[in-house]
C-alpha cells in the first residue's frame, strides 16, 4: 500500500472535515481499479454518510468512536485492553512513528488513522508486513466485531471494511503478537 492509498483511508476513518465527500470520491476513484471490494465498501459508507448534515456527521463520528463509543481507534486498546503490553506498544509505535515523520495530530501514536499513515510512509518490508498482519488486519477484525449488520448498521463499519480489504490484497492476517495470541 503506498502513501496515497494509506492517506486515503486514513481521511475516511479520521473525524469527519468538511472535505470529506471528496476524500470519498478520490478513495473511490483511486481504489477501483486496485481494491474493487474495497471500493464497494467506501460506496456504502458514502451513500450512508451523504445523508448527514456536517453537524450531523461529526456527532455521528463521537457515537461510533469516541468516549463510549461502538469501538475505539486505538490499536493497541483494541488489542491488550489496558494491559501493559498496551503500554510497550505505544513506545514502540511512537519510535516508529517518528522515525518515519509522521504528524500525529492530538491523537495517540496507535490510532488507527495515523498507523495507516505510517503504513503509507513505509517501504516494504518485515516490519511494515508485521504491523500490518500482527497489528491492524487483527484489531480491525476485533473493532468490526462490534458493529451490527443489518438494517441499523454503523455506516463506518462499511470504512472498516473497507481499509480492511484494502490491506487484505497483499497481506494476510496472523493473530499472534508479542509471541501470543492478540486477544
Amino acid at each position: 500500500m503506498n502513501l496515497n492509498d494509506a492517506q486515503l483511508l486514513s481521511n475516511l476513518i479520521n473525524y469527519p472535515t468538511t472535505g470529506l465527500n471528496e476524500n470519498i470520491e478520490s478513495a473511490q476513484t483511486s481504489f477501483l481499479s486496485k481494491y474493487n471490494e474495497a471500493a464497494s465498501e467506501i460506496a456504502k459508507f458514502h451513500e450512508g454518510i451523504e445523508k448527514l448534515s456536517q453537524d450531523e456527521r461529526e456527532e455521528y463520528y463521537a457515537k461510533t468512536f469516541d468516549i463510549q463509543g461502538i469501538c475505539c481507534l486505538d490499536l493497541g486498546y483494541v488489542l491488550f485492553g489496558e494491559d501493559y503490553k498496551r503500554g510497550d506498544f505505544l513506545v514502540n509505535i511512537q519510535s516508529m512513528q517518528k522515525q518515519y515523520n509522521v504528524d500525529l495530530g492530538a491523537e495517540l501514536a496507535d490510532h488507527l488513522p495515523n498507523v495507516l499513515k505510517l503504513i503509507g510512509t513505509m517501504e516494504d518490508g518485515q516490519m511494515k508486513k508485521d504491523l500490518i498482519e500482527k497489528v491492524t488486519l487483527p484489531a480491525i477484525i476485533k473493532m468490526l466485531e462490534n458493529f451490527q449488520i443489518g438494517k441499523n448498521s454503523n455506516i463506518y463499519m462499511h470504512t472498516l471494511r473497507a481499509i480492511y480489504k484494502a490491506l487484505s490484497v497483499n497481506y494476510k492476517m496472523n493473530d499472534t503478537i508479542f509471541g501470543g495470541p492478540v486477544c
